[in-house]
């Protein structure tokens, strides 16, 4: 029995022996891999483009339009030639009605359309409409406006027999009639000859989309509009019959772009610009080592 007593105390203290010998763990280092990083960009915003509008086109271009170009540039009306190296130089775009030499043309014209009501007297009696066609003396408009390109579509001139024609209609005192217009180069003019013809149009200016609803409504007797386009046409014979739209007169768009300068247009022809965007390489990550 004593023998196996120190025989057990003698392997208890062999182990504890053993146990002192062993070496101590060392700790590992925790590896905390490097953070993909972006590039670092020394690119700095591009200046903003410089948009000059002719004096032909002073006041002519929509509100809506005019600010969606001026989201895209900073716009001067111009007082001067807008065809001078000096003014071409100066700015990214500049814009004017005509056609003019080295100058790109807009995709998008506009004619200068009359649109008669027949649903509403006194309209409804042709002695009437002939006397608004006649009326409506386009050389003159054309000639007094000096847009190089513009093109006259109806071209009948002044004629003295209106008043009389009206007196034989039964309206020895002229006609009053409701209308409404675009701000259109010749508008003025065109309103102005048929008031010195004893017809006078008691019109407001509009936007071109609510004289569009104006005229499907029926809401006046006449209207004077740039269409720019078939489908608007069509909408319109739909609405007052073909035999009661007169376009008088075209009016082309033109500009001159800087190099570097993409285009695109309003509805109503006018250009938009933009910077050309260059192929650059797409930046990439910084890899750990």
């Amino acid at each position: 029995m004593r023998s196996l007593i120190l025989r057990l105390i003698a392997l208890g203290m062999l182990l504890l022996l053993v146990a002192a010998c062993e070496a101590e763990a060392t700790p590992v280092a925790a590896v905390v891999p490097d953070t993909p990083t972006a590039a670092f960009s020394t690119a700095t915003a591009a200046p903003p483009l410089h948009y000059a509008v002719a004096a032909n086109a002073n006041g002519f271009i929509p509100t809506d339009e005019r600010i969606t170009i001026a989201e895209a540039a900073l716009i001067d009306q111009l007082g001067d030639d807008a065809t001078s190296e000096i003014v071409q130089a100066t700015y990214d775009v500049v814009t004017a009605y005509g056609l003019y030499e080295d100058w790109q043309v807009s995709p998008i014209s506009q004619r200068i359309t009359v649109i008669m009501n027949p649903a509403l007297p006194p309209l409804d009696e042709n002695a009437i409409t002939e006397a608004i066609r006649t009326a409506s003396d386009v050389p003159a408009i054309i000639e007094s406006l000096a847009i190089p390109g513009a093109v006259p579509i109806m071209e009948n001139a002044a004629d003295t027999t209106i008043r009389a024609a009206l007196a034989n209609a039964g309206y020895p005192d002229g006609i009053v009639l409701s209308g409404i217009y675009e701000n259109l180069p010749g508008a003025e003019l065109w309103l102005g000859q048929l008031q010195a013809n004893n017809i006078e149009i008691q019109a407001t200016a509009a936007p071109h989309a609510e004289v569009i609803q104006a005229i499907v409504n029926g809401d006046v007797h006449i209207a004077l509009i740039a269409l720019t386009s078939d489908e608007q046409r069509a909408e319109l014979e739909a609405a007052v019959g073909v035999g009661n739209i007169i376009p008088l007169y075209e009016v082309g768009i033109s500009y001159a772009a800087a190099p570097g300068i993409d285009v695109t247009f309003t509805a109503s022809g006018w250009p938009i610009p933009s910077r050309s965007t260059p192929t650059e390489p797409v930046p990439t990550a910084t890899a750990p080592d």
